[in-house]
């Protein structure tokens, strides 16, 4: 498989996991509310919702893979010395623009006032960034030891 396709793939795979779902099991028929069944069954399926940790993981993840099978990029990024400590300036960035973008109304993550749940929250966000891009990382390195990257 080529690398521009394996990408490809990768990111479509982020891509349909991250999106918003409906909130019913197509298995289970909910009860009607007022039936005192609670309004559902135990197999009903939470909403997935796209919160600023899978928003900070899927930029993660792409900008990875991006840098990785993009060829100008690939070729700058393979001689570049600080990848860690720009993946962590990269995270931070993106979780500052994810409150920045909270707060200006552009963008509803249920952060509430600002104090230090804020700054946990944006914390998360960094990490999971930082996460997503190692696990691209690992298994980028591992397909290409297996010989599956082209």
């Amino acid at each position: 498989m080529k690398k521009s396709n394996f990408a490809l793939l990768c990111l479509l795979l982020v891509l349909l996991l991250a999106l918003p779902v409906g909130a019913q099991s197509p298995i289970v028929t909910p009860t009607p509310p007022g039936d005192g069944g609670g309004g559902g069954l135990p197999g009903d399926l939470p909403p997935v919702a796209l919160s600023g940790t899978w928003i900070a993981a899927f930029l993660a993840a792409a900008l990875s893979f991006g840098l990785a099978y993009i060829p100008g990029a690939a070729s700058w990024w393979g001689g570049f010395g600080y990848k860690r400590e720009a993946f962590l300036g990269a995270g931070v960035v993106v979780a500052l623009a994810l409150v920045g973008l909270h707060y200006a109304g552009a963008l509803d993550l249920g952060l509430g006032a600002f104090g230090w749940p804020v700054v946990e929250r944006a914390g998360r966000a960094v990490l999971e960034f930082l996460g997503a891009a190692q696990g691209a990382f690992i298994a980028q390195q591992w397909l290409a030891a297996k010989g599956r990257c082209g």
